[in-house]
């Protein structure tokens, strides 16, 4: 299905993204790099093969993460039929939000 596809590719690049963050601040706090104000983490989007990269600084990945429905992307990979945009920024990234009906597939949280 379709759908499912799409939340499995989001919820992959979510789990990756979570590993990259991870590693980051693992390096941080051994003192190997310095804090950068921005970060690369994948874009989460659904589509099949995406693997660009945002930058974000970690307050505004953590605001995408403070809900697991919802995923960081490129403002222009929005797929409106199982998402919707509920914060954009100045270009960079938007934070979508699965529709009803595609929630339950997006609750596979690597943080829970």
């Amino acid at each position: 299905m379709r759908e499912e596809r799409i939340i499995r590719n989001e919820a992959l690049y979510r789990e990756l993204n979570e590993r990259v963050r991870e590693i980051e601040d693992d390096m941080l706090t051994r003192g190997v790099v310095e804090a950068e104000q921005y970060s690369e983490y994948f874009c989460e989007c659904g589509l099949e093969t995406c693997m660009d990269k945002i930058r974000l600084t970690p307050e505004e990945y953590e605001q995408a993460r403070s809900d697991s429905r919802r995923f960081v992307i490129l403002p222009d990979h929005l797929i409106a039929d199982v998402e919707r945009v509920v914060h954009r920024d100045d270009g960079r990234y938007a934070i979508v939000e699965k529709l009803k009906g595609e929630r339950e597939l997006a609750l596979s949280d690597p943080r829970r």
